[in-house]
């Protein structure tokens, strides 16, 4: 029997699907996912058992990382180990016992907590220095490395010191008690012009 033109394209054409289905089911392993007594099969969800098992927790070695950002703009930072009622808790259970800190970072070896809060760190509350704002003798919290706010203005005109005690004030004098600070505004209420 004689196949036409079209017959022939056709057989070839099948012949060629056939081949190609065979080749690829013969690479992609078609042994790899034959079913096979006793072998457990692949599952694409998890038991709670394996997924507690995949969750990070903290343990007693976890670094703990406190930061603390402070109205004023200062920063205080702390670190230390995971404290015995920290331990055990997983990312999720630590953000319910403590709501007001955001956890930045959470793994076995450490996690971050940060916390905004109102008013000036304790650091500015006890240090204070003197300088000068606005032209006045100025108290501020904090250090002259780290300023921060006004505590008071005096009615002392900088313009009105001798160049070297404003020269000091520039570059902001340290105080470490009240009275030492009384001292200075007094002793600069004296040198005016």
């Amino acid at each position: 029997m004689v196949l036409k033109k079209g017959g022939v394209l056709i057989l070839f054409g099948l012949v060629l699907f056939i081949a190609s289905f065979v080749s690829t089911f013969i690479r992609f392993g078609y042994n790899e996912h034959q079913y096979t007594p006793g072998r457990k099969p692949i599952s694409l969800s998890r038991s709670s058992e394996e997924y507690g098992a995949m969750v990070s927790k903290i343990s007693s070695g976890t670094r703990i990382v406190t930061r603390i950002l402070y109205e004023c703009g200062h920063e205080e930072t702390s670190a230390r180990e995971a404290p015995p009622e920290m331990v055990g808790l997983t990312k999720d259970e630590l953000e319910k016992e403590c709501g007001d800190w955001e956890i930045i970072s959470f793994d076995p070896d450490s996690v971050v907590m940060f916390q905004r809060r109102p008013g000036m760190a304790p650091q500015c509350l006890k240090s204070m220095f003197v300088g000068v704002r606005d032209g006045f003798v100025t108290v501020f919290y904090g250090t002259p490395e780290r300023p921060c706010r006004v505590k008071s203005i005096t009615r002392i005109l900088a313009r009105r010191l001798p160049a070297k005690e404003v020269k000091d004030l520039m570059a902001g004098i340290p105080v470490d008690s009240e009275s030492k600070l009384l001292g200075i505004l007094e002793g600069l209420s004296g040198l005016q012009n």
